[in-house]
Protein backbone atom coordinates (compact mmCIF):
# COMPACT_ATOMS: atom_id res chain seq x y z
CA UNK A 1 0.00 0.00 0.00
CA UNK A 2 2.97 2.45 0.79
CA UNK A 3 4.57 1.39 -2.52
CA UNK A 4 1.44 2.36 -4.52
CA UNK A 5 1.04 5.70 -2.19
CA UNK A 6 4.49 6.51 -3.24
CA UNK A 7 4.03 5.78 -6.51
CA UNK A 8 0.72 7.89 -7.00
CA UNK A 9 2.97 10.79 -5.64
CA UNK A 10 5.54 10.31 -7.76
CA UNK A 11 3.17 10.23 -11.00
CA UNK A 12 1.56 13.42 -9.71
CA UNK A 13 4.44 15.14 -9.22
CA UNK A 14 5.35 14.43 -12.63
CA UNK A 15 1.96 15.66 -14.14
CA UNK A 16 2.34 19.00 -11.94
CA UNK A 17 6.02 19.06 -13.96
CA UNK A 18 4.24 18.35 -17.41
CA UNK A 19 1.39 20.81 -16.94
CA UNK A 20 3.75 23.81 -15.48
CA UNK A 21 5.59 23.22 -18.63
CA UNK A 22 2.76 24.39 -20.62
CA UNK A 23 0.90 26.73 -18.70
CA UNK A 24 2.53 29.46 -16.81
CA UNK A 25 1.10 32.70 -15.38
CA UNK A 26 1.32 34.83 -18.64
CA UNK A 27 1.45 32.24 -21.37
CA UNK A 28 1.37 29.03 -22.36
CA UNK A 29 4.39 27.51 -24.10
CA UNK A 30 4.67 24.95 -27.19
CA UNK A 31 8.11 22.72 -28.12
CA UNK A 32 5.89 20.82 -30.64
CA UNK A 33 3.30 21.60 -33.43
CA UNK A 34 0.05 22.96 -32.64
CA UNK A 35 -2.80 21.08 -34.80
CA UNK A 36 -5.91 22.36 -35.30
CA UNK A 37 -8.93 19.39 -36.97
CA UNK A 38 -11.93 20.57 -39.02
CA UNK A 39 -13.17 24.48 -38.87
CA UNK A 40 -11.61 26.15 -35.88
CA UNK A 41 -10.63 29.54 -35.60
CA UNK A 42 -8.51 31.36 -33.33
CA UNK A 43 -10.38 34.35 -31.84
CA UNK A 44 -9.04 37.29 -30.43
CA UNK A 45 -10.73 38.80 -27.07
CA UNK A 46 -10.74 42.60 -26.79
CA UNK A 47 -9.04 44.94 -28.89
CA UNK A 48 -5.04 44.65 -28.94
CA UNK A 49 -4.84 42.74 -31.35
CA UNK A 50 -2.34 39.76 -31.96
CA UNK A 51 1.24 40.14 -33.13
CA UNK A 52 3.14 37.75 -35.39
CA UNK A 53 6.48 37.30 -34.59
CA UNK A 54 7.97 40.32 -31.92
CA UNK A 55 11.11 41.25 -34.16
CA UNK A 56 11.78 41.79 -37.69
CA UNK A 57 14.33 38.92 -37.51
CA UNK A 58 11.93 36.32 -36.93
CA UNK A 59 10.67 34.30 -39.74
CA UNK A 60 7.17 33.82 -40.45
CA UNK A 61 5.98 32.11 -43.81
CA UNK A 62 1.86 31.17 -44.92
CA UNK A 63 0.11 28.40 -46.72
CA UNK A 64 3.17 26.56 -47.10
CA UNK A 65 5.48 29.13 -48.01
CA UNK A 66 8.68 28.89 -46.67
CA UNK A 67 9.27 31.18 -43.41
CA UNK A 68 11.31 34.37 -44.30
CA UNK A 69 12.33 37.67 -42.14
CA UNK A 70 10.57 41.01 -42.60
CA UNK A 71 11.13 42.29 -45.96
CA UNK A 72 12.56 45.68 -46.37
CA UNK A 73 10.12 48.20 -48.28
CA UNK A 74 10.77 51.60 -50.53
CA UNK A 75 10.51 54.58 -48.67
CA UNK A 76 8.44 57.32 -50.83
CA UNK A 77 4.78 58.16 -51.69
CA UNK A 78 2.25 57.73 -54.89
CA UNK A 79 2.50 60.29 -57.65
CA UNK A 80 -0.39 61.01 -60.52
CA UNK A 81 1.69 58.82 -62.59
CA UNK A 82 3.74 55.85 -62.19
CA UNK A 83 7.59 57.49 -61.23
CA UNK A 84 10.33 54.94 -60.83
CA UNK A 85 10.02 54.99 -57.21
CA UNK A 86 6.26 54.05 -57.31
CA UNK A 87 7.32 50.87 -59.38
CA UNK A 88 10.40 50.14 -56.71
CA UNK A 89 7.71 50.13 -54.27
CA UNK A 90 4.71 48.13 -56.38
CA UNK A 91 7.92 45.76 -57.12
CA UNK A 92 8.97 45.92 -53.24
CA UNK A 93 4.99 45.12 -52.21
CA UNK A 94 4.54 41.95 -54.54
CA UNK A 95 8.00 40.53 -53.87
CA UNK A 96 7.16 40.91 -50.25
CA UNK A 97 3.43 39.16 -50.31
CA UNK A 98 5.09 36.97 -52.23
CA UNK A 99 8.01 35.92 -49.73
CA UNK A 100 5.17 35.46 -47.27
CA UNK A 101 3.36 32.75 -49.19
CA UNK A 102 0.52 35.49 -49.94
CA UNK A 103 0.66 35.37 -53.22
CA UNK A 104 1.52 32.79 -55.96
CA UNK A 105 3.85 32.82 -59.23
Amino acid sequence: MNEEITNLKNEVELLKQIVYSFARQDRFTFQKNIEFFGANEIKLIGTNGLKLGTTVTQKIGFFGATPVVAQAGAAGTADATYSANEVTMINNMYTAMRNYGLLVG
